[in-house]
């Protein structure tokens, strides 16, 4: 479970409406897999393929997204 965890947790504060508009982020997780914050208008996407659903809830150690999906796991096989 501590693993799937860090796949979660990137060791920075990001606040979503500091990204430029039509722009990505590139951010590692404590697991050293990278992940994609993007902006477009409004909307903002994780990885393109999660959306963040509501607000996010800023708490004294870090800030927490809601988003649709599970990241998948870099270490994952892909089929051929």
């Amino acid at each position: 479970m501590f693993q799937f965890i860090q796949h979660h947790i990137v060791d920075r504060y990001i606040a979503h409406r500091s990204i430029a508009e039509n722009s990505v982020f590139v951010l590692e997780t404590m697991q050293k897999e990278r992940i994609h914050f993007q902006r477009a208008k409004d909307a903002y996407m994780i990885n393109t393929y999660s959306d963040v659903l509501d607000s996010p809830i800023f708490a004294t150690n870090g800030v927490i997204y809601f988003v649709d999906r599970v990241f998948e796991c870099a270490c994952k096989k892909h089929p051929s």
